[in-house]
């Protein structure tokens, strides 16, 4: 009688130790799960947005600019949920605020921000600034 309750003694212990790696298996998937929602915004950011906003600038006939603005919004439409919970990671950061820290962080410069922004560069020094206040820097 003695091991069967010395095994049920042990079964609390054994649920808590299996609570804890689960716990850390799910604080691992969702770092990853961040991961690859910034590395989404970047890459559609660097390597998509510079030549759609080539592409605007372009002769285009009217039904390429049709086709275009389409694509751009599709875009925009794939990554919005992404942008929309890395700004309830960021809370209190509006929109733009987040394109430009993501930007900033990327090592671009205010000029490049306001060009793949399709802004001006007192805009974007505008929300550095707030961002350098909301963030305490």
């Amino acid at each position: 009688m003695r091991g069967i309750s010395h095994f049920i003694s042990e079964i609390p212990v054994q649920l808590e130790e299996t609570n804890q790696a689960l716990n850390i298996l799910l604080k691992k998937r969702e770092k990853d799960k961040e991961e690859l929602e910034a590395r989404v915004v970047s890459n559609v950011r660097e390597l998509i947005e510079p030549y759609l906003e080539k592409l605007k600038k372009s002769n285009l006939s009217p039904e390429q600019e049709i086709y275009l603005s389409i694509l751009d919004s599709n875009l925009k439409d794939i990554s919005s949920p992404f942008i929309r919970s890395m700004a309830i990671k960021y809370a209190g950061l509006t929109h733009k605020e987040i394109q430009v820290a993501g930007l900033v962080k990327e090592g671009k410069k205010t000029k490049e921000i306001a060009k793949l922004l399709n802004t001006t560069k007192r805009a974007v020094e505008f929300h550095r600034h707030s961002l350098r206040t909301k963030l305490g820097l």
